[in-house]
Parts: structure tokens; sequence; C-alpha cells
């Protein structure tokens, strides 16, 4: 059976046994008594008071393994650690309560099947989190005991018996917290009974929140080395094809490499998902196999793994990883070599360069940063200008950030006319290994003249096109022929709430009609994701990773639209 089960099946199995072991805890150690001769024999042997102790344990025990058994099926390694010594707890606790023998072979028997599944249990949880607990605990500890003693001896009057007594006091915090009766107080006052009662309820909550932090995912990845960051911007320029290339070396990215460094997937972490900017970026033969090892280091770390905007040639790849695709929209790619404005497919493009030579408007593609401060002052007046009509900011993760001055890598594009106003512009970010480039921001104040960016495009175009790139990048059209679905509708709210509050506020049909202009050759692009349940999370992930500023109640605002 435990070769025929898979990992997450016995997980889940050996889960449910620590629930049972648990409740048996809770029923034995609360709920039903000892036996009467066993009590007897124990009468001889331990003092009552450490009896009743041991019965508070076991109680104790029994809801922390409840507490914990949802972690254990997650394969959380702590979780495994904190059960196996509950289980040693409960051992003891059943034999000294009341020599409950049955109830401590139990626990002897799933303490054994937990060692025997110990190779099953490498989901990490958050290493800072628990240093900080570690770290913590001594002091949560102290400032406990200081409020209870102070409590006593403030509130002297109010208990009984009266006055303070440090050693009574020390006693009582320690049956309090055991939930260890006969208390040694009591209460005089409404005050002094909350007092009384807060001992215990405070312990609990520290306990909850040890193991909470204890068992939490692994909320951050550690940052690049520089060495790492080398390595990815080698490979991105030896195998970086896409339209989103450049952003998947951008610094808020962290890099899984494959094994031989010869292949990397960029990705950011967004809560618990793993949120990946594209394809994986190698070799094409690397392409399923650092998936599946990636997809391992997610589960590893109690992550979501989610991919936004991957291609159709490594389409099967993600199925056969296990992964669920669906479509988001489509790229609109130019290809440079043969590109003409002759013919009527053209003529809008070719009416906005007529125009622009009618009136001396002047064009120029930089080939590092803007030097002219006066042009960069009109560039960022445009830009704030934009932003804060549309009532947001920037988009990130697979868009946004290019500088608008441009630097060695990123191109500005920049449209004026006569009279060396700026009328419009755009950042174009390198596509590396396919020798081409990907447009990013793009901004037009509101009294451009019309076709001033088609102006700006094409003229960007031609200049490629002389250079000797090979294609050029539009952009994502988001939803363009996406099938009617019920998960295609979530994924188009989730990219309207974008839409709806950053700096991308037009109708997605309208984004659409204006790339149609240029007639490119448009290629489908895919959200994967590990199943239909992970589909919102990953989603959502999508959504705060391309709009970070966006708030808890835009997203609330959204979901009641």
């Amino acid at each position: 059976m435990y070769l025929r089960l898979s990992r997450t099946s016995r997980a889940y199995l050996i889960a449910a046994v620590v629930a049972l072991m648990g409740l048996t805890n809770i029923a034995s150690g609360g709920l039903v008594g000892a036996a009467a001769d066993r009590l007897r024999l124990l009468k001889d042997l331990l003092p009552e008071s450490v009896t009743h102790g041991s019965r508070t344990i076991a109680v104790a025990a029994g809801f922390l393994l409840l507490s914990i058994a949802w972690n254990l099926a997650q394969r959380k390694r702590e979780a495994w650690v904190l059960a196996s010594w509950l289980l040693v707890v409960s051992f003891f606790a059943h034999l000294v309560k009341g020599l409950d023998f049955e109830e401590s072979i139990i626990a002897l028997v799933v303490l054994g099947a937990l060692f025997a599944l110990r190779r099953d249990f490498d989901v990490r949880s958050d290493p800072r989190r628990i240093r900080e607990v570690v770290g913590a605990a001594p002091f949560v500890v102290v400032f406990h005991v200081a409020f209870s003693l102070l409590g006593f001896y403030l509130l002297a009057l109010q208990l009984k018996p009266a006055g303070f007594d440090p050693g009574l006091a020390l006693g009582e915090i320690r049956r309090r917290l055991m939930f260890d009766p006969p208390y040694l107080y009591s209460a005089a006052t409404r005050q002094g009974r909350w007092f009384l009662e807060s001992l215990g309820v405070l312990g609990l909550l520290g306990l909850a929140y040890v193991v909470y932090s204890v068992l939490r995912p692994v909320l951050e990845v550690e940052s690049a080395p520089l060495i790492a960051r080398d390595t990815a911007q080698r490979i991105l320029r030896d195998h970086g094809r896409s339209g989103i290339a450049y952003w998947a070396g951008t610094p808020d990215k962290a890099f899984f490499f494959n094994a031989d460094y010869s292949a990397f997937i960029a990705h950011t972490l967004v809560g618990d998902v793993a949120l990946a900017a594209g394809d994986p970026i190698g070799p094409a033969n690397s392409v399923r196999p650092i998936l599946a090892a990636f997809r391992r280091h997610c589960e590893q770390n109690d992550w979501v793994p989610g991919f936004y905007q991957i291609g159709e040639a490594n389409a099967e790849a993600f199925r056969a990883e296990g992964f669920d695709l669906l479509k988001v929209g489509e790229e609109a790619l130019l290809d440079l070599p043969g590109f003409s404005l002759s013919g009527k497919l053209r003529s809008d493009l070719r009416q906005a360069i007529n125009r622009g030579e009618r009136e001396a408007w002047r064009f120029h593609l930089y080939r590092g940063p803007i030097a002219d401060a006066d042009l960069l002052g009109q560039m960022e007046e445009i830009s704030a200008a934009w932003l804060a009509e549309k009532g947001g900011a920037e988009m990130g993760f697979v868009m946004g950030g290019t500088p608008l001055a441009g630097d060695q890598i990123v191109r500005p594009a920049v449209a004026q006319d006569a009279d060396g106003r700026v009328i419009a512009f755009m950042t174009w970010a390198p596509m590396y290994a396919a020798h081409g480039w990907a447009g990013d921001v793009m901004r037009r104040p509101p009294d451009a003249p019309n076709g001033a960016m088609e102006y700006l495009i094409t003229r960007a175009a031609v200049h490629l096109q002389e250079d000797g790139e090979r294609v050029i990048s539009l952009g994502l059209a988001p939803l363009k022929d996406v099938a009617e679905s019920d998960d295609a509708r979530l994924m188009a709210r989730a990219l309207a709430l974008v839409a709806s509050r950053f700096n991308t506020l037009y109708h997605f049909k309208t984004l659409d009609a204006f790339k149609e202009k240029f007639w490119p050759r448009w290629e489908p692009r895919y959200l994967a994701y590990p199943g239909r349940l992970a589909l919102p999370k990953v989603l959502l992930s999508v959504v705060r990773a391309q709009a970070p500023d966006l708030s808890v109640a835009d997203i609330l605002a959204a979901l009641r639209k």
C-alpha cells in the first residue's frame, strides 16, 4: 500500500490519523475518566497534582495535533517535527494521567508511522519567521510572567486569599497556563475575575501564535546574488525570444536554475504564489525538466506555481507536467523583413507618415540615455499627467518600469512637432535572441495630433528594419479570441480590474483595433496553473503583481460588481 499511494495521498492519510489521535487525547483527557484500579495504583506512585497536570497536557497536545493536521497534509517539515514531539508527550501523558496503556500504544504506533514516512515531509516553512519566533520566545515568557506578577500585586485586595505572595502567584500562573485545577486563587471582584481568566487566554494566544508562525509558508525569496543575475542575463541574451523577455531579468525577479545552469525560470513571490514571467528561458530540450524541478521546488516551499503569458511552443510541455492552460489574449508581433507601407492594408500608417512629413514632425530613436534635459522634462510631464488622469501608477511584472530616458539596454523613441513639442514617445525593450524589440511605456499628451502614435511606431519599425532587426512586439491584446467559459470570465474580470485602476484605462477591444492597424502576426498567450482550484489564487497574484498599488478596497469593489 505504501508503494501504491502517492506522497500526497500518504500525507493526507497520516494527517487524518494524527487528527484522530488528537481527538483521542481530548476525549481521554477531558471527557473519559481513568479506570479506578489504575488510579489507586497511581496514587501510591505519583502526587495527584502530577496526574491532573498530565491530563491537562494530554488535552493540550490533542488540540495541537488537531491544529497542525492540515499542515501535515501539506507535507510541512516543521509540522512533522511538532507532531512527533506531541506524540511523544502524548505517550507519557496517557501513562501518567491514568496508566492508559491503550492510548499510549496508539500514540507510539502513530509516531512509528510518522517516522517511516519522514522523507515525505520536505515542505519548508518560512525560516525568517522561525528565527523571529525563537528569538522572541524568551521575551514573550518574561513579559507574561511580569504581567501576571504585576497583576497579582496591583489586584491583591481583589483576589482571595488577599495579599501578594510571589511563590503562590507563580504557582497560580503555572496552573492557569496548564488549565490545571484546583486553582489557588479566586476572584473577589469582576476585575479580579477578568485578570485570572486572562492568564490562560494569553498563554493560549501565545501558543497559537508560535504554531502559526512556525508553520507559515516561505513568503519571501532570497535575493539573487550578482553571479546568478549575470548567469540569467547570459541565458537571456542567448535564448530570450518573447516580448516580455526583458522583464525576466528585472530586479524584482528571482531565478530558479536547472542543474547545469543552462536554463532558468524568472519569478516573483506574490503571497504564496510563485508567479513566473513567461516561459522557462533556455534550450528547448530543457523546458520539461526545469518545469518538473520548479514544481517540486514550489511544493517544498508550500508555494503555488503559476506562469503568465507563456507561448504556444511550450504549451504541450506545460500540459505534460500537469498544468492547466487558460488563454489570456494574443501578442501582436510585427515581422520586419518585408515590412512595407504599400497597399491598402496599412493605409492608416501611410497617412500618419504623410501627415508627419507635411507638418515637419521629427522622430528620433535613441541608442543610449537621453541627455537633453528639456526633452526629458517634457516626457516626464506628459507621463505624470497621463498617470494622474488614469488614477493609478505604472504597471509592473511584465510591463512598465523601463526608464523614460532609456539606458544602455532600453531605447526610447520620441516624436516632436515642428516647434520641438513632444507629441508622442515610447520605450523599447530588447527581445534578445529574437533580434527584436518590445514596446513598453507609450505616452502622448491629450492634445496630440491624430496619428502621432501611429507615426511614432511606424517610424520606429522602419528604423529598426534598416538596422537589420527582425521583429517588434506591440504587446498583449488581452482577451483577444478567448473562448467563452467560466474560467475565461474570471480571468476577464481580473484583467479588467487591473485596467480599470491603472494606466491602461482603455477598452481591450479599442487596444486590439489600434494594433490591427499594423497588420501584425498574432500569437496566443496563456496562463498556466496547477489545477482549477488554484486558478483564483493565481489570477489574484497576476493582478497584484501587475498592479502592486491596488488596494484591498479596489479588489472588493470589483468583486461586488
